[in-house]
């Protein structure tokens, strides 16, 4: 067992580990979410009306400002026409030569 001292170390850092893992989700879709909609020539309040979200929600998750629920990434997802898992995915960056 954990004496009380280790049990809180452990804690805060797994709160840490987790806290950055959803900070990472969170940017990663605002990027694919900018970058689809953009593909789509479709604007944030266009977005918003097909996925029955408010056009100032689908910009703070945009910004990144919001973490968006199970239930909004389907919805947006199926607005965007694309699989809610493709919108955390992680894309690699073009290197710039």
């Amino acid at each position: 067992m954990f004496g009380h001292e280790e049990e809180r170390s452990f804690l805060e850092r797994s709160f840490r580990l987790s806290s950055h893992i959803a900070m990472d989700l969170k940017e990663i879709m605002a990027v694919n979410l900018r970058r689809k909609r953009h593909d789509l020539q479709m604007t944030q309040e266009e977005l918003a009306e097909r996925a029955g979200l408010s056009a100032r929600y689908v910009g703070a998750i945009e910004r990144g400002d919001v973490s968006a629920s199970v239930t909004v990434l389907g919805q947006i997802a199926e607005a965007l026409g694309v699989e809610a898992g493709d919108l955390l995915k992680k894309v690699a960056r073009l290197s710039k030569s």
